[in-house]
């Protein structure tokens, strides 16, 4: 999947990085939503390393979600089951979204 467009925005409190891929072959798009947190541990520092090349950020060097715009990524897509305060969703309600960014693949 290409990553079409990444963006940073504040939602519900917190700064949220939306990223859009696309499928080159069918330009279906989905979204991956991650909390934008700096912490090594989280799944945004994952993402950015791996967008990076697999280098980890230097010495307060600023994490920008324009890291990811134009690369390509193995994604793994999976359907939401609940709202963001935690609701669940009907059957059928649901919506795809990238839950993990595998690898880097250009």
């Amino acid at each position: 999947m290409w990553c079409k467009a990444a963006k940073l925005e504040t939602k519900f409190g917190r700064a949220v990085a939306t990223l859009t891929f696309t499928d080159p072959l069918s330009d279906d798009s989905v979204n991956m939503y991650l909390n934008a947190s700096a912490g090594t541990g989280t799944k945004f520092y994952a993402a950015w390393v791996l967008a990076n090349g697999g280098e980890r950020p230097k010495h307060r060097q600023t994490m920008s979600v324009r890291v990811f715009k134009g690369k390509f990524f193995e994604v793994e897509i999976g359907e939401t089951t609940q709202t963001y305060d935690l609701k669940k969703l009907k059957i059928g309600e649901g919506y795809s979204v990238v839950k993990k960014i595998v690898r880097r693949t250009k």
